[in-house]
């Protein structure tokens, strides 16, 4: 019997969850600083209801507030109320440091074609919601093309250390990621956390999902950890000129967890040309 089929199934279901602790994460308050800004508080809702993630909202942004985060959200902040001078400055100095940033929408606040130029090369306004096509890249695992709640959303233009993420309608860029220093920054051009309408709401179906992703990721972590993942299988396409026998097949499967103590159970099994598992018996 020929073995067409090899499978690697990583079981990351609530087991694994319980041993992880969850991401602190911050969200900029833009409102109580006497500031404004759009969508963090479905931002907030989101992240706060889930079992991984302990989010605070916070209004006030020096080295001592960023320190207690693993990562901080802008969520489309345009006026961030009385801050220190250079607060910019200092978001850079943390993420130089292992912090991790998620910024969305136009969120003109924190300059970051200035503060992160190496992954933001400027953005651009697009009125249209589809995000079409994605990249190979943890953040956009598990993600599908969607519309964003809201009516427009944001080109981000890639600096010269960003990876594009995701795609629009007319294929140009909707998010880029890059590393700056020992940290991560996340640029989304959809704005999360904000209704059609403009009010604010917790981000549901894929643009929720590329929320958590985004905050995993800038965190340190991958997003497959995730409990909602369940069951996910690496597969090797039948076909291949290599899977004919006796040729040996070798398959290479990768599990990132964030904290060593973290337990990922993996099942390999192997399939017959009709689907069904021959090994283990």
């Amino acid at each position: 019997m020929w073995i067409r089929h090899l499978a690697g199934m990583l079981a990351t279901a609530a087991m694994c969850a319980g041993a992880s602790a969850a991401i602190s994460v911050g969200v900029f308050d833009a409102k109580a600083a006497g500031g404004r800004g759009y969508g963090e508080r479905g931002i907030y809702q989101a992240l706060s209801e889930h079992p991984q993630f302990a989010a605070e909202l916070f209004p006030s942004i020096t080295t001592e507030t960023l320190g207690k985060y693993d990562a901080v959200v802008f969520a489309n902040v345009y006026e961030p109320g009385e801050q220190v001078d250079g607060w910019q400055q200092l978001l850079r100095t943390y993420v130089e440091g292992g912090g991790g940033v998620i910024v969305t929408h136009n969120c003109s606040a924190v300059k970051c074609p200035e503060t992160f130029p190496e992954v933001d090369g400027g953005i651009e306004k697009y009125v249209g919601q589809h995000i079409a096509s994605f990249e190979n890249h943890p953040i956009t695992f598990g993600i599908t093309a969607f519309d964003t709640a809201f009516g427009d959303h944001r080109i981000i233009n890639p600096g010269s250390a960003a990876e594009v993420l995701m795609r629009n309608s007319v294929d140009r860029p909707a998010g880029v990621a890059g590393q700056v220093g020992e940290g991560r920054v996340v640029r989304l051009g959809p704005c999360i956390g904000l209704s059609a309408m403009t009010t604010e709401e917790a981000p549901i179906g894929m643009e929720a999902r590329l929320l958590l992703n985004s905050v995993a990721w800038a965190a340190g972590t991958n997003p497959w950890h995730l409990p909602e993942y369940g069951e996910v299988t690496v597969g090797i396409s039948a076909g291949a000129p290599a899977f004919e026998q006796p040729r040996p097949v070798t398959a290479h499967v990768t599990v990132s967890v964030r904290k060593a103590a973290v337990a990922v159970p993996l099942r390999i099994a192997l399939y017959d040309e009709a689907g069904q598992i021959i090994w283990p018996g």
